[in-house]
């Protein structure tokens, strides 16, 4: 399980010239840790097990366990818990793209956290992965596998799911919450966010805020939160459940353009049916208390 951080100085990998790297000031070797200091105040710390060097100094055998870039002193890249052969990882290093060198050391369930406040894409990739974000703006994907997510104090991030059944959490800002496919679990937070399901029976938290919900395909869970809420509903989307629908605090039921629909009252609930077995059910809801533009077509 590999473990990747990008740090609060990770913005400063961008300004390297990979046609005029900076050069390397002080230099240091042991059989498990290979240091250099280089001329514009950064350093790069190789860690691993039985390294060995040539008669040049150049490193030729053990295994590289981790990699660590600082700049002033400060985190700027950490990857660890990874194994690989010096000479693979000397290969990846002068043949290998970073993203495809990424796609292979984090295969697994790995963990992936963001201290910086720049934004940043980043992908799990394959296996049950934790993604923790930070104070800036994230772009998690968490790809395949069960994963979780966690868009960390700032606002207005974007978190995907993927493949697999994941949790995706948001805190404040008006982000955005895709489950993707798979059954889902969405926390929307403080914020007013935009909330859909995809494909798979998922449950849907809005928390605080005005926020958008939509279970999409899939017998879905929905709870708006406080707020003013909108709950959308498509032709093809299955039976999702409102749990908790107040007119009174604002909240309000969107269906498609064009779409034809009844509403009834069913025991205690209010049912919106789009025929075809897609439904929408305001749980305890009475049909008549939804007066005024409680349902729109957009």
């Amino acid at each position: 399980m590999a473990a990747l951080t990008l740090g609060s100085e990770f913005a400063y990998l961008a300004t390297i010239d990979p046609n005029n790297p900076p050069e390397a000031v002080a230099a240091s070797a042991s059989s498990t840790q290979i240091v250099g200091d280089l001329s514009d105040g950064s350093r790069l710390t190789i860690t691993g097990t039985g390294f060995t060097y040539d008669s040049f100094g150049e490193p030729v055998g053990g295994t590289v366990t981790g990699l660590q870039i600082t700049h002033g002193g400060a985190l700027a890249f950490s990857l660890s818990n990874i194994a690989l052969p010096v000479a693979t990882f000397a290969d990846y290093l002068d043949t290998v793209e970073p993203t495809v060198l990424l796609t292979s050391l984090l295969s697994g369930p790995d963990t992936i956290t963001v201290q910086t406040q720049v934004g940043v894409l980043v992908s799990g990739y394959d296996g049950n992965d934790t993604m923790q974000g930070g104070a800036g703006f994230e772009f998690f994907n968490g790809n395949q596998g069960d994963d979780v997510i966690d868009g960390g104090s700032g606002g207005g991030d974007w978190l995907v799911g993927g493949k697999g059944a994941d949790r995706i959490t948001a805190h404040a800002g008006s982000g955005v919450l895709y489950g993707n496919i798979g059954a889902d679990t969405l926390n929307g937070g403080s914020g007013a966010e935009t909330i859909r399901g995809g494909q798979d029976d998922d449950v849907l938290l809005g928390g605080g805020g005005a926020d958008w919900l939509s279970g999409d395909r899939g017998s879905d869970t929905i709870t708006g939160g406080a707020g003013a809420d909108i709950f959308h509903q498509s032709a093809g989307a299955g039976l999702d459940r409102i749990t908790d629908f107040n007119l009174a605090e604002g909240d309000r039921i969107q269906l498609d353009l064009g779409q034809v629909y009844s509403v009834s009252q069913v025991g205690a609930d209010t049912v919106i049916d789009l025929g075809g077995g897609d439904q929408m059910v305001l749980a305890g809801v009475s049909q008549a208390s939804l007066t005024g533009s409680w349902i729109f077509l957009a």
